[in-house]
């Protein structure tokens, strides 16, 4: 699965994010979502 970096967790039901200690609202910022590409350096 491929994610904008700034990509915001609603805390919708998901395989990929539950029990991942996720707040709703807040930036994806997990081991499980690594950032591969940053655009601004």
């Amino acid at each position: 699965m491929y994610l904008p970096a700034d990509t915001r967790y609603t805390g919708a039901d998901s395989f990929y994010t539950n029990g991942l200690g996720l707040k709703p609202w807040d930036v994806i910022e997990h081991p499980n979502f690594p950032v591969i590409y940053d655009a601004t350096s």
